[in-house]
């Protein structure tokens, strides 16, 4: 949606991007407990969950004219994660990281 707006819109020099906010501490925590909010610090590359204003930044910079040639872009604001710390040498099961097959 946002590559199309931002294909739809150039031409009248309007620019569309997509702000992707990884864990970030608002309200959705809750109350959560402090053992699952460590989960998701734990889980971050960067070792924090972000903070609100970290996501503010870049709406103020895209919405600056320093920005006004970035357009159709899907910017993460997540430590690492969407880099793809996730995979198979991460992975805590043993029979996955020695290749057994399960049937």
């Amino acid at each position: 949606m946002t590559k199309a707006a931002a294909l739809d819109y150039a031409p009248y020099g309007i620019t569309v991007n997509a702000i992707c906010p990884g864990y970030t501490q608002t309200s959705i925590f809750g109350d959560a407990p402090e053992q699952a909010m460590a989960f998701f610090a734990k889980d971050c590359p960067a070792g924090r969950i972000g903070r609100p204003e970290e996501c503010a930044w870049l709406a103020l910079f895209l919405a600056s004219d320093l920005a006004r040639y970035i357009t159709g872009a899907a910017i993460p604001v997540d430590g690492a994660l969407s880099a793809g710390h996730q995979n198979i040498s991460t992975w805590q099961n043993p029979e996955i990281r020695a290749g057994s097959n399960r049937t």
